[in-house]
């Protein structure tokens, strides 16, 4: 039973390391810092997300984050602030990440935006999770679980880059660097795998309209050599002048299911500086319980705004 409440807790560390965004097209730098260089404008922006997976049991996604131009300098200062709350056992984590985006015009079609970041992982912590000591004496429970898994605060590093032109774009994170232990307890050393996220992007433009394509694979290894929890999604957005819809499709690419997982769409509207957004995200795979179908919405403020209109995600510029 201490093995099984272990792997658990593990796993759910596993799947929550990055969030789970329904705009990904739009915050892709939540994962990549270097998408700060898609459009070079400083913003801050708030995404939350509440999930219901197939007992009903739900949880919430939130993420605040933004960067900042430095002119003199030829850098974006990114940070983050990010939490996860899972209401069926009252386990909730944050994480607080600072990134550096240099940019480095290569020639005059392409330009790359290498990054490092590093991220501190606060401690989780149970509000709703009963021991059966605790439930018949009233008092704080002894049970040796809560020995084996004691989590501490750490510190990482993520490190990557994108490349772009006008068309195309490419981008590598590598996460968690350093591996850090996740628990205080010598004994049982539970370090974090490395992980990585790889995106592919290409974009056109027409008379009326524009179109984004991206694809992006998950690599999520875990402690077990054997198994791995990766991902692949594939996002296609059509722009207009006054709003976006992204459709995008999830696929399992892991050691224990492959194929179709969910589907989901988003949409965003431009007010003056802001954009405001709505999406929804729903489960097709009926052999994985956890499952979960997403709601969500998102607030950006950009606090720059681009001197031409555009159907592109992303345009060449002197902008800066």
């Amino acid at each position: 039973m201490k093995k099984i409440i272990i792997f658990i807790l593990i796993s759910i560390n596993s799947f929550s390391q990055e969030h789970k965004s329904l705009f990904y097209t739009d915050i892709a730098g939540i994962n990549n810092p270097g998408f700060i260089g898609l459009n070079e404008i400083n913003h801050l922006t708030l995404e939350t997300i509440q999930s219901f997976d197939k007992n009903k049991k739900t949880s919430n996604s939130s993420v605040l984050y933004g960067s900042t131009y430095f002119n003199d300098y030829n850098f974006f200062l990114g940070y983050k602030v990010s939490s996860n709350y899972f209401s069926n056992i009252g386990l909730g984590e944050a994480k607080i990440e600072l990134s550096y985006t240099y940019r480095l015009k290569l020639n005059p079609k392409f330009t790359l935006y290498p990054f490092i970041s590093t991220h501190f992982k606060i401690p989780s912590k149970f509000s709703n999770l009963y021991f059966e000591d605790q439930i018949f004496s009233g008092l704080s429970s002894n049970d040796p679980v809560l020995d084996y898994y004691k989590a501490k605060g750490y510190i990482d590093f993520n490190s990557g880059f994108l490349i772009k032109n006008q068309n195309l774009f490419f981008g590598l994170s590598i996460n968690n660097i350093t591996k850090a232990n996740t628990s205080s307890n010598n004994e049982l050393a539970v370090k974090i795998s490395r992980s990585a996220d790889i995106n592919l992007g290409f974009q056109t433009e027409f008379r009326n309209f524009g179109l984004f394509a991206m694809g992006t694979y998950f690599h999520r290894p875990t402690l077990d050599k054997g198994i791995n929890f990766s991902e692949f999604r594939l996002d296609q957005e059509i722009i207009f002048y006054n709003f976006s819809i992204n459709i995008f499709e999830e696929f399992f690419s892991n050691t224990y299911s492959n194929g179709l997982k969910s589907i989901g769409m988003s949409m965003i509207f431009p007010v003056e500086n802001y954009e405001i957004g709505l999406g929804f995200k729903t489960s097709l795979n009926e052999s994985i319980r956890s499952n979960d179908n997403f709601i969500g919405v998102i607030l950006k403020l950009n606090f720059d705004t681009l001197p031409f209109a555009t159907f592109l995600k992303w345009e060449e510029s002197p902008y800066y």
